[in-house]
C-alpha cells in the first residue's frame, strides 16, 4: 500500500446514532478492499446521543473532532482544513457507499490527475430507490444542482484554491460551491458509477423549503441574470410547496 493518503473522506455528524453505523461500516469495507490509503475524518457537533460511542466502537475513523459548530457546512470546512489526502470528498452520516462501484473511482483517482471526478448515486426514499445521474456537461447549473455532491471527489489543491463552503447558506451551500467549481475549473471526469446510497434525510417542513428557495435565489443572482433567477425562484417555490403539501397528506 502507498503510504501517501489518496482520499480523505469527511463525515459531519450530529445525533446520528440511528444511521451512522451503516455509514462507517461502508467506509471500513472500502478501506479493507482498497489498495490505496484512505483517511476518514469525523466532525461531530457535540452529539447528545450515542454517536461518538458508535464511532469509537467501529474504530474506522482516523481523526475525530467533537466540538460545537455552526452547522453542516462549518463541520465540512473543519474537516477540509485538517484533511491530508490528495483528493477530498464528503459522506453524510445517514448515507453509505456502494463499495465495489467506488473502488473503480478510487482507481481513477490514483491513475489520473483530474481536478475533480464526479459520479452518480442511488437516492433512497420511502423504501424506493431512484438512480440520480448527473453529468455536469448535460446539466443546466442555473436550473438545478449540476452534480451529485456526495459523489464529488476534488483534488486537495483545487479545494484549497477555490476556498471553503459559504456559511451564509445553511442549506444550499453545496449548490453555491459546485457552481463556483464548474465556473473556475473544467478539467474533470464524469464516471457513470453509482458510488453512494443517499438517504432522504433532509428537512421536509415548509420553513426549510422556504429557506432553500431563498438561498438558491441569492446564489443564482450571484451567477446568472436577474429575470431568470426570479423566474426559477417562483417556479421552485411552488414546486417545493406542493411537494411538502403532498408529503403531509401522505403522512396523515
Amino acid at each position: 500500500m502507498n503510504n501517501k493518503i489518496l482520499l480523505s473522506i469527511i463525515t459531519p455528524s450530529f445525533n446520528s446514532s440511528k444511521t451512522i453505523s451503516k455509514t462507517l461500516e461502508s467506509i471500513k469495507e472500502l478501506k479493507d478492499k482498497s489498495k490505496f490509503k484512505i483517511e476518514h475524518i469525523i466532525v461531530d457537533g457535540l452529539s447528545k446521543d450515542n454517536t461518538i460511542n458508535i464511532v469509537n466502537s467501529i474504530g474506522v475513523s482516523d481523526l475525530i473532532i467533537s466540538e460545537s459548530d455552526e452547522g453542516i457546512y462549518d463541520a465540512i470546512n473543519k474537516g477540509i482544513n485538517v484533511a491530508s489526502g490528495k483528493y477530498i470528498c464528503c459522506l453524510m452520516s445517514d448515507d453509505f457507499y456502494s463499495v465495489d462501484e467506488l473502488l473503480y473511482v478510487v482507481d481513477y483517482l490514483n491513475s489520473y490527475n483530474y481536478e475533480y471526478i464526479v459520479s452518480d448515486l442511488i437516492f433512497l426514499s420511502n423504501k424506493k430507490k431512484y438512480k440520480k445521474i448527473k453529468n455536469p456537461e448535460k446539466r443546466n447549473k442555473a436550473l438545478e444542482m449540476p452534480m451529485n455532491h456526495p459523489c464529488l471527489f476534488i483534488r486537495h489543491d483545487i479545494q484549497r484554491n477555490i476556498g471553503l463552503y459559504n456559511l451564509d447558506f445553511k442549506i444550499s451551500s453545496d449548490y453555491d460551491f459546485c457552481i463556483r467549481l464548474l465556473n473556475e475549473y473544467s478539467d474533470y471526469k464524469y464516471i457513470n458509477k453509482y458510488c453512494v446510497y443517499m438517504s432522504d434525510g433532509g428537512a421536509s417542513d415548509l420553513e426549510s423549503f422556504r429557506i432553500t428557495c431563498k438561498e438558491r435565489l441569492e446564489i443564482r443572482l450571484k451567477y446568472f441574470n436577474k429575470s431568470q433567477s426570479y423566474y426559477l425562484y417562483i417556479k421552485e417555490y411552488l414546486t417545493l410547496y406542493l411537494r411538502v403539501f403532498k408529503r403531509k397528506i401522505w403522512l396523515a
